[in-house]
């Protein structure tokens, strides 16, 4: 059996579901997504949001386990003893396949690093394996873009407002996104800087001159106040902060985003899916990368 850990918001989710999907296709096998983070105490963000969102429904660890076991792994994992380990300990012959760089597992059999790419991958693709990472490179989508976009698919934007920036979007050549990442990616040291969002801005405008600035964040106050720095006061009477969706409509502003001709963003799964769903010809995306 293989299983892919499934964690995050929902940019976390849509790559490890691409790379859930690019395994399945390289292997000519199901497999099975681990979702015990989306059930206990911390849950984090909006919880599990593939089904919800897109209606795909594939084998998730937690319907496959009787409930009252499901249950009591759940307590184990929230003492600090993971789901690898916990199927090791209950004498599976399981390994771990763990993307590079990646810490946040404790496993004590055996595990295998390797780089995120589908060669590295395919070289160490196992019978019984647990994969685990964030896989937020673009070629697993690449492999087998058109499946996934068949798969993947928004519901229609629900509300007036949304859809008239929708259509101004789409009806723009150059039209731009701009997401600036606050809350755990401040915290996290993983921000991207001021000067960064300066850089890009005047690029922006020097290389393709947008009709619009689309102004996306969790903390749009925050980025008001700060516009002179972010490179934005130039070209306020351009620039349509873009609000309103949050909980579980969060994910409109990545399908916004998606609409847009160009971004610039950080390296957030968020918006970097939002640039993988993108349709545009044109498109152009340029990416910080924290301080």
């Amino acid at each position: 059996m293989r299983i892919v850990y499934v964690n995050g918001g929902l940019g976390n989710q849509i790559f490890q579901y691409v790379f859930f999907r690019w395994l399945e296709v390289e292997t000519g096998e199901s497999c099975v997504m681990d979702d015990g983070l989306f059930f206990g105490g911390n849950v984090p963000h909006n919880g599990y949001e593939l089904e919800r969102i897109f209606g795909v429904r594939k084998k998730r660890l937690s319907r496959m386990i009787p409930e009252p076991i499901w249950q009591e792994m759940i307590k184990r994992k929230e003492s600090g003893v993971g789901i690898a380990q916990q199927l090791l300990d209950a004498g599976n012959e399981i390994k771990v396949i763990c993307e590079q760089n990646i810490s946040n597992i404790s496993f004590n059999g055996e595990m295998l690093h390797v780089e995120g790419t589908p060669e590295a991958v395919r070289s160490a693709v196992r019978d019984d394996a647990y994969y685990h990472g964030y896989w937020l490179g673009y070629g697993f989508w690449k492999a087998f873009e058109n499946v996934i976009r068949t798969e993947l698919v928004f519901p229609d934007i629900p509300d007036g407002k949304n859809q008239k920036i929708a259509r101004m979007m789409t009806d723009e050549q150059h039209s731009t996104a701009v997401h600036i990442r606050r809350g755990d990616m401040v915290k996290l040291g993983w921000a991207t800087s001021m000067a960064w969002h300066r850089e890009a801005a005047a690029a922006a405008k020097r290389e393709w001159n947008p009709e619009h600035y689309y102004l996306f964040s969790d903390d749009l106050p925050w980025c008001m106040e700060h516009l002179d720095e972010l490179g934005l006061a130039g070209v306020a009477a351009k620039l349509v902060p873009v609000d309103g969706n949050t909980g579980e409509n969060a994910y409109i502003d990545m399908q916004l985003m998606s609409l847009c001709a160009h971004r610039l963003i950080p390296r957030s799964s968020f918006s970097l899916a939002a640039g993988m769903f993108c349709c545009r010809k044109n498109r152009l995306d340029m990416i910080g990368w924290g301080q």
